[in-house]
């Protein structure tokens, strides 16, 4: 066999298997789309009948891994279309977050999270803000937000009653509420910020509407059930589960 051929078929060879890899990671994409759905329906108790749902069973069926032939069994277009199914959130909610005011707390730096949170919290367990305002909520976003891995920082929100003083170094601040979409996560699942986008950009009745504050351009993140926490024992208190929001409006 001439030099020719030889690079002919080390070339074939090299396209084949780049064509395994590119479907091999469509159907990573494909699972781990998949183990967040499935994370989703055990920790909100949304009812979840993969079996009884013949979108999913197709995909299942699509991706029978004993023994993968890539050209004959199946199209890189149905991987896609699993992957498209998959990716897809369920349990977006439209809501309304009218207009309050706040006190904010922020921090850059090193673990700006749990920075930004301390002084805050501690103002709100010495007034005992759960006691004159139980509706209180709880937000935050990333104040800048990162682009990559350099530092960043954190801002917290709390809702108050309009004449509360606030003390520095934390801001009284007014927040203008608006339209969001909503989507639900147990603590510490942020990668679903991903999937949440698409949603946003692939709706039919919505888009997204940047509004202030523009730290992580209009996105927020709100600690469900502030009161319980607030008034639990402190060190056992911790939250569990996050609403993601994206700011929107009617297409």
């Amino acid at each position: 066999m001439d030099q020719v051929k030889i690079v002919k078929v080390f070339q074939e060879s090299v396209s084949e298997l780049d064509d395994e890899i590119t479907a091999l990671q469509t159907i990573r994409d494909i699972l781990r789309a998949f183990v967040v759905q499935l994370n989703i329906a055990a920790h909100t108790h949304v009812k979840f009948d993969m079996f009884d749902d013949a979108e999913i069973m197709s995909v299942i069926q699509t991706l029978s891994l004993s023994k993968i032939n890539f050209k004959e069994e199946r199209s890189m277009g149905d991987l896609n279309k699993a992957n498209e199914t998959l990716s897809t959130l369920k349990n977006v909610r439209i809501i309304y977050l009218p207009p309050c005011t706040v006190a904010a707390s922020h921090y850059f730096g090193e673990n700006p999270e749990d920075n930004a949170s301390k002084s805050l919290f501690e103002f709100i367990r010495r007034i005992d803000l759960q006691k004159t305002k139980p509706d209180l909520r709880l937000f935050g976003f990333n104040n800048p937000n990162p682009k990559s891995n350099e530092t960043y920082g954190y801002e917290f929100w709390v809702t108050i009653p309009d004449d509360l003083e606030v003390p520095a170094p934390l801001q009284k601040k007014y927040f203008a509420g608006g339209l969001y979409a909503a989507h639900c996560i147990k603590m510490g699942d942020f990668h679903e910020w991903q999937l949440f986008g698409k949603w946003v950009e692939n709706s039919t009745e919505y888009e997204y509407n940047a509004r202030e504050p523009f730290g992580m351009g209009g996105y927020l993140e709100e600690n469900l059930n502030a009161y319980s926490y607030f008034v639990g024992e402190e060190k056992a208190a911790k939250f569990i589960q996050l609403d993601l929001l994206i700011p929107i409006k009617a297409k």
